[in-house]
């Protein structure tokens, strides 16, 4: 069985464009969820089977940036343009912890590999990092550059952060010392998307640019930049396995590449508008989608790598 759409959509699944998405697992395989997040400052929760709609979480007042599920998959974090960063406990339908940031002081957030904080990128140049328990602000690494930082990112080991930002800049930081390991100068335009493979060996990026580049963590050196897309790449989204990742665009395809040799091996171009977010589900079956056109659309994926 190849990559292929599943028949199940949803189309206005929000009112306005969808800008993030992500996979969350609220103990079973029948209470695995799609949580959504859209300029409508709307945040939904879907069923992953069937796509029906759970519940609406309600609290933010402006158009989301940001959607997030720990490591466990029960919390949900999100960051809105009001500059308010919640974390959500799904099973309960309620916001446990909210954090008040200064304007543009919070935008896009990732939870640490033991879930126990939260980064968010600055547009000062700084990563923010909190306990997502309390909300407390306990850190901030310096980029050393004046750039908004869009995109920040943990990887699967707990020892890297990388972020990137609006000047085309990549950071990646030891988490142990807070040292800036590698400054990475491979893009020409804005950083929309991070994402580590799941060994911490290799860094993803994407860019307004049209490029993925691909780097070596340990000596910050690019090993191949790809671009297949002929629009700006907005979202990267690494499938469990690492065998697989996809990539999604302003030109409104996703692809499928092959991690081991970096070829893309399948485009699909479901919607209409620029596609935001991404996002594998846990078992790496399934892949979702989200765009400015307001629709959510599933992919099958093979769980044989060969395929």
């Amino acid at each position: 069985m190849a990559y292929r759409v599943r028949n199940e959509r949803i189309e206005q699944a929000h009112n306005d464009g969808i800008v993030a998405i992500t996979c969350a697992n609220t103990g079973s395989d029948s209470k695995m969820i799609l949580v959504t997040g859209s300029l409508d400052s709307s945040v939904k929760v879907w069923r992953q089977d069937t796509l029906e709609l759970v519940l609406t979480l309600e609290g933010h007042r402006l158009g989301i940036v940001s959607v997030v599920s720990d490591p466990t998959g029960k919390l949900v974090a999100t960051s809105s343009m009001d500059s308010v960063i919640r974390v959500w406990d799904i099973e309960k339908g309620k916001s446990t912890v909210v954090i008040e940031a200064a304007p543009l002081e919070s935008w896009t957030l990732a939870f640490s590999a033991d879930g126990h904080h939260l980064a968010t990128g600055t547009r000062s140049g700084n990563v923010n990092i909190f306990n997502a328990q309390t909300g407390e602000k306990e850190q901030s690494l310096d980029t050393q550059k004046k750039t908004f930082i869009l995109q920040v990112a943990y990887s699967k080991c707990g020892k890297y952060l990388a972020c990137g930002g609006n000047d085309g800049s990549v950071c990646v930081f030891d988490i142990s010392t807070s040292k800036l390991m590698h400054h990475l100068e491979g893009h020409s335009m804005s950083v929309r998307s991070i994402v580590f493979t799941n060994d911490s060996q290799r860094l993803l990026t994407a860019s307004d640019d049209k490029h993925i580049n691909v780097y070596d963590v340990n000596s910050g050196s690019l090993v191949k930049s790809l671009s297949d897309h002929h629009s700006f790449v907005l979202s990267l989204a690494m499938s469990p396995d690492s065998q697989h990742f996809a990539s999604s665009s302003s030109d409104r395809q996703v692809k499928i590449w092959e991690l081991s040799t970096l070829e893309c091996i399948r485009s699909f171009e479901e919607h209409k508008d620029q596609v935001w977010g991404l996002a594998f589900n846990s078992v790496g079956d399934a892949l979702f989608s989200v765009s400015d056109d307001m629709s959510i659309v599933q992919y099958i994926c093979p769980l044989d790598a060969s395929k």
